[in-house]
């Protein structure tokens, strides 16, 4: 795939940004057309890829070169970049730093690199990735009081560290371990003998977790599609998916969760049922961000109103150029 993605690329952009905190390589791939030479230059929508995999390692290649394909052929550009990991003895806040950077490189870079900054898909790849994708697009679009990300999709991924400490994973990981590992600390117990201490442990565990911003949202959190399935064994479904979209409902964003009852984690790698439908989302998300036709409403919130088809949430109208 990746060789299909270098195929369909006009322009390799290889840059890096440097702060005092960090420095990021990233790569912007550019589709290529019959008519590049012919056509007067335009600013390309963006697709940003975080990459997946585990806190602890993981690689721009994970699961994202299909979909980054997808968008070439749909005009956009793709930007990826490196982020810090667990195995280097990061944690989870350069993560979110790192994803920040690189997505804040679009806004203020993008159209001297002939990229669009007023739409910005933000996509994470499975697991990390989604985690990443959802908190640093959430945090960004508070902290610039705008819709910078135009949407975010995250792709099984955690949501909720609060409760999924209280309540982890244990059969295929120790999911506790792994949230002490980013955060830096564990909710309760040990290291938590002040109310101060067990507030900064609170505080800590909030700042990563996409549900807490999403229940403080001010009008800034970007319309979101989320790919979780019912019978992931990494994130508990009812624990990072069933209550995010519940609180997403209730804050009034936008928003749409696909939970394919029988699938597991990564569900989407792979020819399956769930890759088709992820991947008829992505690519009509896709041209609605790009014609500028993007308009999520939430409906009622009538349990009798969701499907039970695979789709739990599905909030449109007659004039959403998604129609699902």
């Amino acid at each position: 795939e990746w060789k299909q993605l270098n195929e369909k690329r006009n322009e390799l952009i290889n840059t890096t940004i440097e702060d005092l905190k960090s420095t990021l390589d990233l790569t912007v791939y550019k589709p290529r057309t019959e008519n590049d030479e012919k056509d007067p230059p335009h600013l390309l929508p963006v697709v940003v890829g975080v990459q997946g995999r585990t806190w602890y390692s993981g690689s721009v290649r994970d699961g994202m070169q299909c979909y980054l394909s997808t968008a070439l052929s749909l005009g956009y550009a793709a930007v990826m970049g490196e982020r810090r990991v667990g195995q280097q003895g990061w944690r989870g806040r350069h993560m979110v730093h790192d994803v920040k950077e690189l997505i804040q490189w679009v806004v203020n870079s993008g159209k001297e690199n002939g990229l669009d900054p007023s739409r910005i898909v933000v996509m994470g790849g499975g697991g990390s990735g989604a985690h990443l994708a959802l908190t640093a697009s959430y945090q960004l679009n508070e902290e610039l009081q705008r819709k910078a990300v135009a949407v975010v999709i995250a792709r099984h991924g955690a949501t909720n560290l609060v409760d999924a400490w209280q309540t982890p994973q244990k059969r295929f990981w120790n999911e506790r371990e792994a949230i002490e590992n980013i955060t830096g600390q564990a909710l309760f117990g040990e290291g938590q003998e002040t109310e101060e201490d067990a507030a900064s442990a609170q505080a800590g565990y909030e700042y990563l977790s996409p549900v807490h911003h999403a229940a403080h949202n001010h009008g800034h959190i970007p319309p979101t599609v989320i790919l979780h399935c019912r019978q992931d064994e990494y994130y508990n479904f009812d624990v990072h998916a069933a209550t995010f979209a519940d609180i997403l409902s209730n804050n009034k964003v936008p928003h749409l969760l696909i939970d394919p009852f029988l699938h597991s984690h990564g569900c989407d790698v792979g020819s399956t049922a769930p890759f088709q439908l992820i991947h008829y989302v992505f690519t009509r998300v896709l041209i609605s961000v790009k014609l500028d036709a993007f308009d999520l409403e939430v409906e009622g919130e009538n349990e009798s109103n969701r499907p039970t088809d695979g789709i739990r949430e599905v909030q449109s109208s007659e004039k959403n150029a998604m129609e699902l």
